[in-house]
């Protein structure tokens, strides 16, 4: 996405105040908008579907709606950051006509490993039947499909029509589901949405095959060029594995604890902390916004640097080049969690008047404004990643997110134990350990850029 990155940071600087809004709202969509304006999406269906259905309809439409995107952002995850280094290198070689195989072939395989996971969740754990169950499992593999079509077409030239392909997607599964909503079957309703998200994975398709089009070879070697891919990147598999899952590990703790209760259709959920904890993380989306503005930096910084090094410059140059270019990274960094740390103080201070509006319980409140601490050290472990990544540091970058997940996973026990005042506290704890643990790691391989860059090596 840095070649967006650039073009967006140059219409930020010349377009004037209405250029820099644009740009805003066209970052915010292309880094969150697939869970963005689902967010938006599944609370306008929760307050104007009861006004023709019973609660219990909406809430269990709700809840199979959020299964079904952790599910699909875990499973994605775990071939995401591989495929994307995949990508990467086929276009570093300059042989794009590979790319659709290597989509095509995740394509396959998200949606061939949704069927039985799907099944495996929702008829084995939760024992939904009927036609929950089909319903389930058709938006676990459609939504699946989109997190993998997001990850390529975010980052090409055609921002205007991704961008409309999910405001397009959003509105038709609103609309469905609101109709289907007066069947006062929370089946209809979960297939009313799917409609919507059909709808933007065949927009991205046609926006993908638009920049590469190229036919893709045969099912089975698409699915070996992935199998390839996963093996050759396996801390990055891993790494994308665990920085999924943990931001759903205390949500699943807690719901299989005394803190869960069941719906109707047999999921279970923590009414408490839930919608806290989501409210919370929507402070992350200015800072993913802003991070496309610093992954462009951070490549023109990086193919400057490489530059000066192909055009023979002394060591001492070099050197120096180095030192300011980690000043840079380091400046950029610091003013980045700045920003989001004046966005989480916004939220935390909104919170109260958020219950007080009625949309939050105000026992949930210490919960939201929790989670909007915890987006601090997020996108710190975000940033940190991402430069890792750009410096090919796949075991480190594997690290903090392992890091992540268990640091979550042990601080979920602390209300289990220590009692309901803990609610909330595995999330920012978790982020706030591992985004330490990233920027250690990460300006210690900064220090040693120069010596990567001339003995690369995987690590």
């Amino acid at each position: 996405m840095a070649g967006i990155g650039v073009r967006l940071d140059e219409l930020a600087l010349t377009g004037g105040l209405s250029g820099r809004m644009s740009v805003y709202v066209t970052g915010a969509v292309l880094t969150s908008g697939q869970w963005l304006l689902a967010i938006i999406g599944i609370g306008v269906l929760g307050v104007i579907a009861n006004l023709v259905t019973e609660r219990e309809v909406v809430t269990d439409f709700r809840l199979v709606i959020v299964y079904v995107f952790a599910t699909a952002g875990i499973l994605t995850g775990t071939f995401s950051m591989a495929t994307v280094r995949q990508i990467s290198n086929e276009l570093y070689l300059e042989r794009p006509e590979e790319i659709p195989g290597i989509v095509f072939g995740l394509l396959c395989t998200v949606s061939l490993a949704s069927v039985p996971i799907g099944i495996a969740l929702f008829a084995g754990l939760a024992q939904i039947d009927g036609r929950m169950l089909p319903a389930a499992v058709i938006a676990l593999v459609a939504l699946s499909q989109l997190w993998v079509l997001a990850l390529v077409t975010t980052a090409l030239a055609e921002v205007r029509t991704v961008i409309l392909s999910y405001l397009a997607g959003t509105i038709v599964s609103v609309a469905l589901a609101y109709q289907a909503a007066r069947t006062g079957q929370a089946s209809e309703m979960v297939l009313g949405y799917t409609a919507g998200v059909v709808l933007t994975v065949v927009l991205q398709i046609s926006v993908f095959f638009r920049a590469f089009p190229f036919s893709a070879p045969p099912i089975a070697d698409c699915l070996r060029t992935i199998r390839e891919g996963v093996a050759d990147y396996l801390p990055l598999a891993l790494g994308g594995l665990f920085a999924a899952a943990a931001i759903w590990a205390d949500n699943i703790v807690l719901w299989y604890s005394r803190f869960g209760v069941t719906a109707p259709v047999g999921l279970r959920y923590a009414p408490n902390f839930d919608a806290a904890k989501f409210y919370g993380l929507l402070c992350l989306v200015p800072g993913f916004t802003a991070i496309v503005f610093f992954e462009a930096r951070i490549f023109v910084g990086l193919r400057r640097h490489l530059a000066r090094i192909m055009a023979h410059a002394t060591l001492a140059e070099i050197d120096l080049q180095e030192g300011s270019l980690r000043e840079r990274i380091v400046h950029s960094l610091r003013r980045l969690v700045l920003t989001q740390a004046a966005v989480a103080l916004l939220v935390i201070l909104l919170a109260p008047g958020l219950a007080s509006a009625g949309l939050l319980a105000h026992r949930s409140v210490p919960i939201m404004q929790m989670t909007a601490i915890g987006t601090v050290f997020h996108i710190l472990l975000a940033v940190c990643g991402m430069v890792l990544l750009y410096l090919d540091a796949q075991r480190g970058f594997c690290a903090v997110q392992l890091a992540f997940l268990v640091c979550v996973l042990a601080a979920s026990l602390m209300p289990l134990v220590l009692g309901p005042r803990y609610l909330g506290v595995a999330y920012p704890l978790g982020a706030a350990f591992a985004g330490s643990f990233a920027l250690r790691i990460t300006l210690s391989t900064l220090d040693r850029l120069n010596e990567r860059l001339f003995t690369p090596r995987r690590t």
